[in-house]
């Protein structure tokens, strides 16, 4: 069963790897297994193995 966003898009020429999808931009991709749907990624972004996500929000100073 796929999990996908309830307000977002996938643009043409764009790939994720798993079953959760995200918003996710024109030829983008990522090979990572994505565990958030709430993430937004931008055009021309790839996205490799291994990435984590923290557990709390990061402040931006």
């Amino acid at each position: 069963m796929a999990v996908y966003p309830r307000n977002g898009y996938i643009e043409e020429f764009s790939s994720l790897n798993g079953h959760i999808l995200c918003q996710m931009s024109f030829m983008s991709y990522s090979n990572a297994l994505i565990s958030r749907s709430d993430l937004e990624i931008g055009r021309c972004c790839s996205i490799a193995w291994g990435l984590n996500f923290i557990r709390t929000h990061h402040p931006l100073i």
